[in-house]
Order: C-alpha cells, then structure tokens, then sequence
C-alpha cells in the first residue's frame, strides 16, 4: 500500500503542475457566463418551477444513472437554492474536466517520443485541453448533475490511466472506474476506448503480439462496462428508450446519417466544413509525421483511435427501442474530443513541433472558445426570452381572470404552422438554444407555475387552430395570439420576444 501511495505521490506526476493551473484558469474564464447557475434546459426548468429535486431520481434511475440519481436525493434532502445548485456542480465540472485535461497531458508527456521542443509541450497542452473542453461539453452543464457527468469522464481517463500501467491487478481497478463511469453517465465512458487504442499505440509501436492483446483486454473491460450497466438496464429500467423492440438496423443507419453531419458542420455547432477542414489538416500532419519517423504502427493505432471514438459512442445507442432515434451533442461529448486526440497523436511521433503546426491548432483552440462563449452567451438570452414570455403570458390570464371574475378553466395551447423550435434572432445551438415554449411539455408547467396552481391545459391540433382563426381575428389586442371564450383561453405559441 505504501508502495501505492508513493508512486501517486510522485513529483514527476505533479512537477508540471502549472499545466493544470492553466486548464482551470481557461474553464472559469471561458465558461463564466454558465457559472452564475443561471443556465437551464427542459429537464433543469421541471426541477426549478414544477417538480423540484425529487422530479430526476427516478427518471435517472431508469436510465442507468445511479450516481447521478443519488446526486438528486442528496439535493432533495439539503435543498439547496437552484441557482447555488447549478452554479457548484458546473464549477465542480470544470473542476473535474480539468483534473481529465491534466491526466492526459501527463500520459502524452509520458509515452512521447523523447524531445525538449518546448512547442511539443505546448501543443500537449492545447490537445490535453480540447479533448475534454469541446463544444459538446456545454451541454453538460445545462443541468444539476453536470458534475456526476463530468465525474464520469474523469473516472473513464483514471480508467485508462490505470490500465496502461498493466497487470491483472490494475486491470480490475480500471474495470471499476469504468463500471463506476458508467453508472454516472453512459456517454462519459466512451473516451476510455480512443484513448487506450492512442497511449498503447505509442507505447508497444514495436510489439504488435502485445499490442494486440492489451487492446483485446482493454476491449474487455470495455465490454464488461457495458455488460453491466446493460443488465442492469434490463432488471431495472422502465425507460421507453431500452424497454421495447430494438431496432438495430435503424439505430446503425442513424448512426452513420449522425457521423456525416458532425464532419459537415459539428451538427450545427461549426459553419459548414471548418471542423472537417481543421481535421482534415491534423490527420496530413499525422501523415507526414509518421512517415518521416517511419512509425507504422503509430499511424494504423492513431487511426483505430478515431474508429474507437465513433464506435464507443454509437454502441450506446445500439439497444435503444425508440422509433425516434436521434443522437444529442451532450451524447457525443467523446466525439467532439476528436481534434484534440489528433493533436496528441502530432505530440506523441513528433521530435518536433514547428511554429505553423502550433499556430494553426491555436487558431482551432481559439475558434472552438470562442463558440463556446457564444453558446454560453445566446443560451443565457434564450432563458431571459423564456423568462420574459411566461411573465407576458401569465400577466395576460392573470388579467382575464381578474376581469372575468373567476379563474380559468381550461387552457388549449398550439402553434401557427410551421411550428419551429428556435428563435430566429438568436444562433441555434440545440438544446442549448430551444425555446422551451416550443418543448410540448413545458407550456403546462410553466402556465402553472405562474398561475400558482394546476389548470386543465390540451395541446390543439391543426384543425383547432384553424376553427378558431377567425375569433384570433377580433381579438386583435391580443395579436392574434390568445382568444378568450368564458373560462377557456386558446394560446397560440410562437418563436416571439413579445406578445402583444
């Protein structure tokens, strides 16, 4: 045991630990807006205005997200302020993330070919960082367990620090961290594999038999995390998503249509091709690198690498049961790291590390902040406009009722056609930018929040719609956008800042 704590004691792991100082600098600075613990999604919206704590324990149960389900009993039970809630688990998070960043700038400097650049640290620095800061990591940090996500990474890259050290003993350790990463968030797991594929790549270049077997056994361990959380899901879980028919052709057909629009445009995160181009660029280098320093193996396990990041990712969804399958960002928070794996993959062949190579990955680094702050930035906007409406609307009824003289009965709600889920003045980011009066069942929530208690509330049909189209017409002080008729208010819901 001594032995133990001496080599995790060691300062040849912590002598550079400057690096990590960097990497929580760069998230509380970039990731600031998100800090305020003000950000929200549908899911985090249920929590604060309807259901409270106790809305996500048995939801995330079900999913096989066992830690962050007792993340929710703990918070039902200290009730802390949302906001505080929020605002420490993404700090946590950023916390976490960092530690990940470190671990993998220490791995990199550790199995990389023998130098002194100074750029090639640099450079470790700036791959170690995206891997783990990507675009898809904000989609994490929309919801009070952004943490237990994050947790979850960190214990697949202790996983996979764990494993390289080799050994039956190391290997079951590893097998935990990633039963245990699973259970935090399914998708955090799935960057043990593109990982482990990189750092035995570099380290057993020259033993392809042992090369072979040790990913053979990392695919084990892999599988066996998997194997758990999947009986698991089956004894337990309820969820629509694994308890139906599983539809596996489809799942793989909407894998491959979800692979080609994350190389078009990041799945809308990117303008059209800047990512691929970025990666386009990484992998010529790779090219050139391995080459020159006549590293085969290298590139073959660099490569395998990028399969792995894809298929760890995808496998997940192979047992979904739904007839709508569709792949989150927040889901392919692994994929996204993709660019900054290739920049390890330039450190760990490299002797050497040229000026325009480390320019142009600091020019990815900057793009890939700066959308991040946008993101972060359009987000917030999104919530105050969410805010904003609710008031408008409820202030509205409030107003009805007062003047009615008795409360509301029934309240039918639908949308002018199309119906679109994003408000054209702002820059759409998916979940991190949808209008939650767009979420179908949000308006009900939202409606009872502000009127403090339940009222009967039914979505409309097109045809309901377009009955009442002409009572739209004479309540024009309205805009068209409520129609009172006694006790029943017909809303109409669109992508507005204001109702008139």
């Amino acid at each position: 045991m001594s032995k133990v704590i001496k080599n995790v004691q060691s300062p040849s792991i912590f002598k550079e630990y400057y690096v990590l100082l960097i990497y929580l600098f760069y998230g509380f600075i970039v990731f600031a807006p998100f800090l305020s613990g003000r950000q929200r999604v549908h899911d985090s919206y249920l929590v604060e205005i309807y259901a409270g704590y106790g809305f996500m324990i048995n939801g995330l149960f079900n999913q096989g997200r066992v830690f962050s389900s007792l993340l929710y009993q703990a918070l039902l039970f200290l009730n802390p302020p949302f906001n505080l809630a929020m605002a420490i688990s993404t700090g946590v998070s950023i916390v976490f993330l960092s530690i990940a960043a470190y671990i993998m700038f220490y791995l990199t400097k550790k199995y990389a070919v023998p130098s002194d650049c100074r750029n090639r640290d640099i450079l470790a620095t700036i791959g170690s960082l995206l891997v783990f800061f990507n675009l898809f990591i904000l989609e994490s940090m929309l919801f009070f367990e952004s943490a237990i996500m994050s947790l979850g990474i960190l214990l697949a890259v202790i996983a996979c620090a764990l494993f390289l050290r080799g050994g039956i003993k190391w290997y079951v350790i590893s097998l935990i961290c990633m039963i245990l990463s699973m259970f935090c968030y399914q998708p955090s797991s799935a960057f043990f594999p593109p990982l482990v594929v990189l750092f035995l790549g570099a380290n057993h270049q020259e033993q392809i038999s042992r090369l072979i077997k040790k990913i053979f056994i990392a695919a084990l361990i892999h599988g066996g995390a998997l194997f758990s959380n999947f009986i698991f899901l089956q004894i337990f879980s309820y969820d629509a998503r694994f308890d139906g028919e599983v539809r596996i052709i489809e799942n793989i057909s909407f894998s491959i249509n979800a692979i080609v629009r994350f190389g078009l445009n990041h799945m809308g995160f990117m303008p059209n091709y800047v990512f691929s181009l970025f990666l386009f660029v990484f992998f010529c280098i790779i090219i050139y690198v391995c080459y020159w320093q006549k590293k085969p193996t290298g590139f073959v396990t660099i490569l395998m690498s990028f399969v792995a990041i894809f298929a760890a990712t995808f496998v997940l969804m192979l047992p979904m049961s739904t007839d709508i399958w569709y792949i989150l960002p927040r889901n392919g928070v692994a994929m996204a790291g993709i660019g900054g794996m290739m920049l390890l993959g330039i450190v760990l062949y490299s002797k050497r590390v040229s000026r325009i190579v480390l320019a142009i990955a600091t020019v990815f680094l900057l793009i890939v902040s700066q959308i991040q702050i946008d993101i972060q930035l359009n987000s917030r906007a999104n919530n105050h406009l969410d805010m904003l409406e609710l008031a408008l609307i409820g202030e509205r009824l409030r107003a009805y009722e007062n003047y009615r003289g008795s409360p509301i009965e029934r309240i039918y709600f639908g949308y002018d056609s199309p119906k679109t889920w994003f408000r054209p003045q702002l820059n759409n980011y998916h979940d991190l930018t949808i209008s939650m009066w767009h979420v179908g069942w949000m308006p009900r929530p939202f409606i009872w929040h502000y009127l403090g208690r339940e009222v009967s509330m039914r979505p409309m049909s097109s045809y309901d719609i377009e009955r009442i189209a002409y009572a739209r017409k004479e309540h024009w002080f309205t805009g068209g956008r409520m129609v009172f008729d006694d006790g029943v208010v017909y809303l109409i819901l669109n992508n507005i800042t204001t109702i008139p």
